[in-house]
């Protein structure tokens, strides 16, 4: 089963700045974390389980998640998987 992609309002604000094909680009390398591939220039500057994803072959953005636990996504979803929570794109589009 797939991960869970819970949005931030933040992060949806944001993808709602971008244009069809700056969300596309997010969204594709946001599937390998779904789809729990193994990502080059993932970052964790922060000694904990907050991460930078790269996004777009140039990394033209890199979006800020953390990973859930079963029991939180399950908490807002219902089901129990694994999950992420989309928090901001940097740099900003706003």
């Amino acid at each position: 089963m797939t991960a869970a992609m819970l949005q931030s309002e933040l992060f949806r604000s944001q993808m709602a700045e971008l244009n069809e094909e700056q969300q596309q680009l997010i969204l594709t390398s946001l599937n390998r974390a779904r789809d729990g591939k193994p990502t080059p220039g993932v970052e964790n500057h922060w000694d904990s389980d907050y991460l930078l994803w790269p996004c777009g072959p140039q990394t033209e953005y890199r979006v800020l998640l953390r990973p859930l636990t079963q029991s939180e996504v399950e908490a807002e979803t219902g089901e129990a998987r694994d999950g992420f929570y989309l928090i901001q794109i940097e740099p900003s589009p706003a």
